[in-house]
């Protein structure tokens, strides 16, 4: 009888079990998808898109000129300008990058951009040993990533921030959370509803520190710029409550408004974040339970949701078992040009693929809040259990 190299009798097994077959085949439609990601990111005739008016608010304020104008640099949306919205904190990196070419400045931050939410993967993959390299290459399909890199938008910070708050807080409830989720904060604004939630549940040290850090870090441009500033950011923001409908935005005013029942989404904005905060407050969850449902409460209620936002999901895909996180993932990984061309196609092709990224934040809300209310109270690092599917299929791949 063969024996192996421990001198046991050896068992012969399937070269191709299910389970091996089923990772091959997702991997394979996955590396499709970022392949036909990465060229439409990275045509030739991109132009510099949002990183325009990011450009050009910053060669303003080198100016002396107000960085909340329109500019020729200024990206358009359909003949509509779009400057840069961001909080008056943002100028001052755009002032450095506008000290060098507009095109070349755009180039090195999409490489600073892939390169940070590669370091982010490495250290999520590092925390959870026991993901498989499909996870890795999930996170690299998500279409929220190419979108920011094809417009070169600003969201590593917001990535960053998240997974080094995540790590922190996996080891205890540590002030220097708070600080990431602080910066996060300071430059979107919505996210400040992460350490209000953190705080709400009793963990004073995040949720204090992020808040205080958010106000602290607005507070510079207070200082040394005066109020003008703020108030040119505010005059050009658009009001809170009026619907941005562009294809892509996920949240739930965005949704609503494509429906023509901007009430709706007023009112389903407000009741998720009553119910959110009483049930932190009430059922205090594990701390990373409440970040985990702190970012998907922050993604539907803001009133801007790009695609490029859903990268703050990132955690999720090395917490939650397979099975449990692919009916959300899925449409999160939907191509943002195939998003493009749907819109155009009738009224309803426009309304649901407007939406889709809405639909998967909705998922994963479900499953996080599900794990919260009904997952075990010592449960500190977010433990989701997996199916019975799931369980068969990962004994399946050992015994391969």
């Amino acid at each position: 009888m063969a024996r192996n190299f421990l001198g046991t009798p050896a068992v012969a097994r399937p070269w191709l079990s299910p389970a091996l077959v089923l990772a091959l085949a997702v991997t394979t439609a996955l590396s499709v998808l970022i392949v036909l990601n990465a060229a439409w990111a990275f045509r030739d005739d991109r132009g510099l898109l949002d990183w325009g008016s990011f450009w050009a608010s910053g060669a303003a304020a080198n100016r002396g000129d107000d960085p909340y104008g329109v500019y020729p640099e200024t990206f358009s949306i359909a003949g509509d300008p779009a400057p840069n919205l961001n909080p008056p904190i943002s100028v001052y990196p755009f002032q450095v990058a506008a000290k060098f070419d507009a095109a070349a400045s755009r180039n090195a931050w999409d490489i600073l951009t892939l390169a940070g939410f590669a370091a982010c993967v490495a250290a999520l993959r590092r925390a959870y040993p026991e993901r498989d390299a499909v996870t890795v290459v999930a996170a690299f399909a998500l279409a929220g990533l190419w979108h920011t890199l094809e417009l070169g938008q600003i969201y590593l910070p917001l990535v960053a921030g998240v997974t080094i708050a995540w790590l922190l807080l996996r080891e205890g409830d540590r002030w220097q959370a708070g600080l990431a989720l602080g910066f996060v904060a300071a430059v979107k604004p919505q996210f400040a509803i992460i350490p209000g939630l953190l705080l709400l549940a009793g963990y004073w040290r995040s949720g204090g520190a992020g808040l205080a850090t958010a106000t602290a870090v607005s507070a510079v441009p207070l200082l040394f710029e005066g109020p003008g500033i703020y108030r040119s950011w505010l005059d050009a923001t658009p009001p809170a409550l009026e619907p941005n409908t562009l294809a892509g935005n996920s949240s739930l005013l965005a949704v609503a408004g494509r429906l023509d029942a901007d009430w709706l989404g007023i009112v389903a904005t407000a009741g998720l974040l009553v119910v959110v905060a009483g049930f932190v407050l009430v059922r205090r969850p594990p701390r990373l339970f409440v970040l985990a449902l702190a970012i998907v409460v922050a993604l539907l209620a803001g009133p801007i949701t790009w695609p490029g936002y859903t990268m703050l999901l990132l955690p999720l895909l090395f917490v939650a078992p397979w099975e449990r996180i692919a009916p959300g993932l899925v449409f999160l990984l939907v191509p943002y040009e195939l998003v493009v061309q749907l819109v155009d196609r009738g009224e309803v092709l426009a309304i649901a693929a407007g939406s889709v990224y809405a639909v998967g934040i909705v998922l994963l809300a479900a499953l996080v809040f599900r794990a919260a209310a009904w997952g075990p109270a010592g449960n500190p690092r977010f433990t989701i259990h997996p199916s019975r599917f799931g369980r068969r299929m990962g004994a399946a791949r050992r015994e391969a």
